[in-house]
Formats: structure tokens, sequence, C-alpha cells
């Protein structure tokens, strides 16, 4: 009796086991969806954290607020479209070359002050200029990086539109072949109207050049 009494408990304990929370509920995540006129962006970001919209004269995009950050406006990261482009500047005291989980191939730039670092990295090909920035400090830094470039590199950008590739490749089709003298090409994505403008031009003859306003509402 006492031996299948003992057997009754190992199988309760094995059910029970079964139905038990997942020991990596930690992983668990919640769905942003953000858009304004042509740009958006899709992240998933862990529970706990919290987010929100910014529109700045020269951003827009979303803040990410991890627990400990929350109401601590010295701990800053955010995921930004830049409507005008970005430009890096000054020194850096480290650069990172960095492969993201949705194979994006790009740097990271890092830079450190007397009480404060900064971080950012931004996506290459995109419909938009979507920049991951962080101004924080390096204890924050080193405790979360993993998790914000987890978050930046399963994230989706300008979906709907053509890259910038696709954009190259379509006014390709259009350019006039000039005997190879155009060696210089550059696509700029207007997120107001949708549009890629994409110029090609020559360093040697600056009156050698075509460009090219393309629709960048993929045909998917």
């Amino acid at each position: 009796m006492k031996r299948i009494f003992a057997i009754l408990m190992l199988l309760a304990l094995a059910l029970s086991s079964c139905r038990s929370e997942p020991a990596d509920s930690a992983a668990r995540t919640q769905a942003v969806e953000w858009s304004q006129e042509c740009a958006n962006m899709t992240l998933n970001i862990p529970e706990g954290w919290s987010w929100k919209a910014v529109d700045e004269e020269h951003r827009i995009g979303v803040a990410l607020i991890p627990p400990e950050a929350a109401g601590n406006p010295s701990q800053t990261v955010g995921i930004y479209c830049y409507p005008d482009g970005i430009g890096l500047c000054g020194t850096v005291y480290r650069t990172d070359e960095l492969t993201l989980a949705n194979g994006m191939e790009t740097f990271g730039y890092f830079d450190k002050y007397d009480d404060s670092v900064s971080y950012t990295v931004v996506l290459p090909g995109t419909a938009g200029t979507y920049v991951l920035m962080m101004s924080t400090t390096e204890e924050f830094y080193d405790a979360n990086i993993d998790t914000i470039l987890a978050i930046l590199g399963g994230g989706t950008y300008g979906e709907g539109f053509m890259t910038e590739a696709e954009a190259i490749a379509r006014a390709e089709e259009m350019r006039t072949d000039m005997n190879g003298a155009i060696n210089t090409t550059r696509a700029v994505f207007d997120i107001s109207t949708g549009m890629w403008t994409v110029k090609f031009w020559s360093t040697y003859n600056a009156a050698l050049g075509e460009e090219f306003v393309i629709d960048g509402r993929s045909e998917e």
C-alpha cells in the first residue's frame, strides 16, 4: 500500500511540474508598434519595460524605459528615426562591429565621459534613418546593453517601403550608361512622402549625373 501511495505521489509531482510556469518567464516580451507619416517600427520589449512615443524637432520614434530607469531622466534609451538623416562627429572611445539578430551588419559607437557613457548604432539600408541612442551610466550600460541590442535586432523598420538597395536597383534600371563615368551613388528616403531620391554622379566631373525620384512603397 505504501508503495502504491509513493507512486501516486510521484505522478502527482510530475503532473504539477508540467503545469508550472516556464523558468524563462523573464524572457517574455510585449509588442511595441509605432508609426508616424511614412516611418514605422515594431519592437518586442521585455515584460516590465515601458515605452513612450517621441516627437522632437529633429527626431521621432520610441523611448525605451527599463524598470530601473523609470523616473530617471539621466538614463535615456531610444530608437529614433531622423527625418533629415544624422551625422556622427567627435571622438569615439570605442567602435564595435555588430551583427544584429536580424542579420544587419553595422557598428556601435561607444563614448565615455566623466560620469556617463553614450552608445549609438545606425541601422543601414532602411527606408528612413533609424538610430539606437543611449546616454546612461556605465553601470546601466553594462547591465542592459545585451538586452537593448536584442530588442534592436528583433525589430522591423520602414515596413511596406523599399530598402535602400531596392531603390537603387530600381533607379539603375532607368539610368543612362555614361561609359563608366558615374562612380558615386546616394539614396535618401523622405518619410513625409514615402519617396526615394537616388542620385548618381561622378566625382571627376560634376556636370555628369542623374537623379531619380522613386515611389518607395513596396510592391509586395
